[in-house]
């Protein structure tokens, strides 16, 4: 079942990431003209139906080249048009080669998993910080 290949898939980036065998980057630093997927961006914010209420935050999403493609990790935040509350939420959008649109596999599903790979990504992003070390030299002037 997909499920279950979806699931193995993300706790398996999940071990990585958290071994550091994986090169994850901000979002943010993908180039479409450069990176040799150039429509990948766009199809993705089109796959995931962004607009003014959904957005993903392209500096809280990352990504990593595979083989001949990218795997990405996007964080979108969604907001109520009625209330002005919002909330997180995560998808995992690939494409297995740069002629092959992207594929969401998992939009809506394993949250919980998604957010916890999130939060080994940030561990990754931020590997080289020494708390309280770096805290002290930050805050003196």
């Amino acid at each position: 079942m997909i499920t279950d290949v979806a699931n193995h898939f993300i706790k398996e980036l999940t071990a990585k990431t958290t071994k550091s065998e994986i090169e994850w980057k901000p979002l943010c630093e993908l180039y479409s003209d450069t990176s040799g997927f150039p429509d990948f961006l766009n199809q993705s914010w089109e796959m995931l139906n962004c607009n003014e209420f959904k957005m993903v935050q392209r500096e809280n999403s990352f990504f990593f080249f595979h083989n001949q493609g990218i795997i990405s990790l996007m964080r979108i935040e969604n907001y109520s048009g009625r209330d002005s509350s919002h909330y997180a939420s995560y998808s995992i959008i690939l494409q297995i080669r740069k002629n092959y649109p992207p594929q969401s596999l998992c939009e809506g599903l394993f949250q919980d998993e998604l957010e916890i790979l999130y939060m080994a990504v940030l561990d990754y992003i931020n590997r080289d910080i020494s708390l309280p070390d770096d805290l002290y030299k930050f805050l003196n002037f």
